[in-house]
């Protein structure tokens, strides 16, 4: 709905309809939006942003972009950006106001942050330090920075919004904006550089995954639309192009990561097979720590126990490394320890589960050398 407003106040109603389906169609929006994660609370933060930019609301439009930070450490560039737009169009007034939303928007935070962590920056500083020296891989040991991630795993398809946000990066900037914020140049303004810093983070920044290219999909996605639906009106034949290209890359956008794929990995997640081993766990007492090779955090969730995850060969992998948080090597798990694996070596079997495609998940009493304390032996070098 933000998106389709957004798109009535610089394009016809047609366009508007027309773009917002586009949007619509796209199936990684689609997927990770029944996820409980921060990408799809990004994107709708991000487009109020731009809506309480383009209806003169600098001060709402602030409180937006504070929500941002606190929402995803990935979007601690989106205010900033904003602030330059409004400096670089002279509209100081505004600027003044975008930083008192923001101060508003982020003081609950920060006195939160204060009481309980003693710095109010405090988390932010943590989870940006987790994801620049490095994050922790299958083998254990820390990841270095690969810049060049996104250019090997984005689809080619996906390109075609690259191609329309450079367009709208062109014509921004060979045709100054008109103050007028309903105009379509002033909505190129603002989401040319808020995708450009939102890029140049990603590429910098140790942690590497194609969901968090998802929130810049709307942007790229409006850009295209404003600057196609202006090249259509100057130069009528270029909507022969222009539109079924881009009606051809939201449908297919990410195509390894498509939404058909998406769900059949879902149904044979072995998170599945957990919830099946719930009772077992139950049974054995609230005391237990269950080492698992499996989603530390999903046996957390879904047992109430406490989880330390298993590193190295033969584990899962699937594992959260987050902050204070240990994890062990297979041969350090304690004799008697409770052990969700899919080898159950020499242990005692309590329960098994059969998986459809991931071959039996066995819980199991741990056989193996006696430890003195049932506390992981050692911490990450960078949770992540």
């Amino acid at each position: 709905l933000t998106l389709l407003l957004i798109f009535r106040r610089v394009v016809s109603p047609t366009v508007a309809i027309g773009g917002t389906a586009l949007y619509v169609l796209c199936g990684d929006v689609r997927f990770f939006g029944m996820l409980l994660l921060t990408e799809a609370v990004s994107v709708w933060l991000l487009l109020q942003l731009v809506y309480f930019y383009l209806t003169d609301r600098p001060r709402l439009a602030g409180v937006a972009g504070a929500l941002l930070v606190v929402c995803h450490w990935q979007m601690a560039s989106v205010v900033p950006m904003v602030l330059l737009v409004y400096a670089a169009r002279r509209l100081w007034r505004d600027c003044v106001g975008a930083v008192v939303g923001t101060i508003a928007g982020l003081s609950p935070f920060l006195v939160a942050s204060t009481i309980i962590y003693g710095h109010p920056l405090y988390p932010l500083l943590l989870n940006l330090s987790m994801n620049t020296v490095g994050y922790v891989g299958e083998s254990g040991a820390l990841v270095a920075n690969d810049p060049l991630y996104y250019l090997r795993s984005v689809p080619a398809t996906f390109w075609l919004l690259v191609i329309g946000g450079l367009a709208a990066a062109y014509w921004t900037w060979v045709r100054p904006c008109e103050q007028d914020r309903a105009r379509p140049g002033a909505t190129c303004v603002l989401c040319v550089p808020i995708v450009a810093a939102q890029l140049l983070v990603l590429h910098v920044v140790a942690v590497k995954d194609t969901r968090l290219l998802v929130p810049l999909i709307p942007l790229l996605l409006l850009a295209s639309v404003v600057v196609a639906d202006h090249y259509a009106r100057v130069m009528p034949r270029s909507r022969y192009i222009a539109w079924p290209a881009l009606a051809f890359s939201m449908v297919t956008v990410m195509p390894d990561r498509s939404l058909a794929w998406e769900i059949h990995d879902m149904l044979n997640d072995p998170v599945h097979q957990v919830l099946e081993a719930r009772r077992t766990i139950a049974a054995l007492g609230a005391e237990e720590v269950v080492y698992t090779d499996v989603n530390d955090l999903a046996v957390m969730a879904h047992t109430l126990h406490r989880t330390v995850p298993v590193i190295g060969d033969g584990a899962d992998h699937n594992v959260h490394l987050l902050s204070a948080r240990g994890a062990v090597a297979r041969e350090e798990i304690p004799s008697g320890g409770v052990y969700l694996t899919w080898d159950p070596g020499a242990g005692q079997v309590l329960d098994s589960i059969e998986g459809n495609k991931n071959g039996v998940l066995y819980l199991v009493r741990w056989q193996g050398r006696d430890m003195s304390a049932t506390t992981p032996s050692r911490e990450p070098a960078n949770p992540a």
